[in-house]
């Protein structure tokens, strides 16, 4: 299985063989000009003496995330079962954040945080794997309900009201790990209960309308 997560501005692809996982590679970002998926997962492919006929899945971070990272790692997953026929898995990006995580359920994933409002998913460790509870909405920090977590996972950008309401209930958050090691970890669950979707199945989650979309829509 190859796995892509580019949801956010720190992006990478991994392999997994036999259902373990065999290496990493990240994309490099320093100009937003060039894209370097396909060469990373040409590098990791190389390094691993495997082409891309070896391959019999993929799974990919859907978001929410960066707009121009879910796009572009989407349109190469579609390509890649359509051109392959390889099975393709479909990975909230929620999931992902959690796969390292070891503490028991309920938790709250809070993603794409932009002034107050973000993206919450709920989650919760049933026996040893980590099931969404939900499908995630976009709330704001003066919405959301803390009760009952044990745990909120939240980036640096987390509105600060959150932060110190989450303080008052003596509410942990971690920072959460979004690589292609994770994402490969979560596919590979997935795949193993059958839920796979098809090319035309498959969409990026976008938090809100991309900025360049709006300001095309108001001229």
């Amino acid at each position: 299985m190859l796995a892509i997560e580019c949801s956010q501005r720190s992006a990478s692809v991994a392999v997994g063989i036999d259902g373990g996982f065999a290496e990493m590679e990240s994309v490099q970002s320093d100009r937003r000009s060039d894209d370097d998926l396909l060469p990373a997962i040409d590098r990791l492919l190389s390094r691993l003496q495997m082409k891309p006929t070896d391959l019999t899945a993929t799974a990919v971070s859907v978001g929410p995330g960066g707009f121009t990272g879910l796009r572009i790692a989407v349109a190469v997953t579609k390509m890649l079962g359509l051109s392959l026929g390889v099975q393709l898995v479909a990975v909230p990006s929620a999931l992902v954040a959690v796969q390292s995580l070891s503490v028991a359920g309920p938790i709250l994933v809070a993603l794409a945080c932009k002034g107050d409002t973000f993206w919450a998913t709920r989650l919760d460790l049933q026996s040893i794997d980590w099931t969404c509870l939900d499908k995630g909405e976009l709330v704001s920090a003066e919405t959301v309900n803390l009760a009952g977590l044990k745990c909120l996972v939240a980036d640096s950008y987390l509105p600060q009201s959150l932060r110190t309401e989450a303080a008052l209930q003596c509410l942990d958050v971690v920072e959460p790990r979004l690589d292609a090691s994770n994402c490969l970890l979560a596919g590979q669950k997935m795949l193993l209960n059958g839920q796979t979707v098809t090319p035309d199945q498959l969409q990026p989650l976008y938090p809100r309308e991309a900025e360049a979309v709006r300001l095309f829509k108001n001229g």
